[in-house]
């Protein structure tokens, strides 16, 4: 009898002893397969950020060795254009057959990730913005005029420099809305808006195809490039209608303007008080990175400055969350149809 309680005694303990074993296993194999998620998950991101590095390497040094045309970045100076300074022009000779990246947006890819770059030139300059055309622009987002007014108002307010006589009324008014106070200096990205009184509230702004960041630049930009404005800031700055606006956009995605005299009969260009008509990008141009699983889209937005201490500098980079858009270009049975972001021969 004692023999068989000391039998079953020693059963029991093995049993708790392979259960113990049994959870530990499951333990170590949970430990073990969330670090490995990790480890993908890392050497995703890592990936990601090479790729969106070599990108921009690529494109600077693109900006800083190639050319610029009507076309937008020529990965090889165009002849004669390098001599003169001057544009490819219609009337100069044929196209060149030299491969080009166009800068009005148009998505290419690189590997596993979508690339869209814009030219600045093209975008509303918010460093001199016209009260009259700042009021379209923002009315063609469907803000009503009293915001508008408001709007407009706030954002002189927010970078005018400091005056202490009205410092204390702005100060409680953005405490009141649970903001930080305004800096009082030039916004150093276009997401500062969502800070500025009454701009994060008007949500039209940042919904949609196009948000309102992608519309505007911090410039300085000296002319406005009809071969990348978008439609919204093409309406709001030329005075043209959605009909001519909607006919330029689809003109030029194959034929490049190179001079006012290919705009259409009847186009009328005269209310560009803002800053002139340009065909050519500026020397600012805004990248935009994709990848499918990445749940962010990476925007860098790099100046050339030829008469500074480096041929270029970066004015901003920034992470956001991606809209349906790009989701949309980033996603795996998209990606194929893009065509590949050229290289120079």
């Amino acid at each position: 009898m004692r023999a068989s309680r000391e039998d079953g005694f020693v059963l029991v303990t093995a049993l708790w002893f392979l259960a113990l074993l049994a959870l530990i296993s499951v333990i170590v194999a949970g430990w073990i397969s969330t670090a490995l998620d990790r480890a993908i998950t890392l050497r995703d991101r890592a990936s990601a950020q090479a790729a969106l590095i070599g990108v921009t390497d690529r494109l600077a040094l693109v900006m800083v060795s190639g050319g610029y045309s009507s076309r937008g970045l020529e990965l090889v100076p165009i002849s004669g254009v390098a001599d003169s300074g001057q544009p490819w022009t219609a009337g100069s000779g044929p196209a060149p057959d030299n491969p080009f990246i166009a800068l009005d947006g148009r998505p290419y890819r690189v590997g596993s990730i979508v690339v869209r770059l814009f030219d600045e030139g093209g975008l509303y300059d918010l460093s001199s913005p016209s009260h009259d055309t700042l009021s379209k622009l923002l009315k063609n987002y469907g803000i009503v005029s009293s915001d508008i007014d408001a709007m407009t108002v706030a954002l002189a307010a927010y970078e005018k420099p400091s005056d202490t006589r009205t410092e204390i009324i702005h100060d409680a008014d953005y405490l009141q809305a649970r903001l930080p106070l305004p800096r009082h200096t030039p916004l150093v990205t276009p997401w500062e808006l969502y800070r500025v009184l009454g701009w994060a509230r008007a949500e039209a702004l940042w919904r949609g195809p196009t948000p309102f960041t992608d519309t505007v630049t911090l410039g300085p930009v000296a002319g406005l490039n009809l071969n990348t404005a978008p439609v919204q800031v093409l309406a709001a700055v030329t005075g043209m209608d959605d009909q001519a606006v909607a006919r330029l956009v689809a003109s030029r995605a194959g034929h490049p303007l190179t001079s006012l005299r290919e705009l259409e009969p009847g186009a009328d260009l005269t209310q560009t008080e803002d800053r002139p008509i340009a065909f050519v990008p500026s020397n600012i141009i805004r990248l935009k990175v994709t990848q499918a699983g990445d749940p962010l889209v990476h925007i860098i937005s790099i100046r050339l400055t030829p008469l500074g201490p480096a041929p270029y500098r970066i004015d901003f980079a920034v992470d956001m969350p991606q809209d349906d858009s790009s989701r949309a270009l980033a996603a795996s049975g998209r990606l194929a149809e893009l065509p590949v972001l050229p290289n120079a021969p």
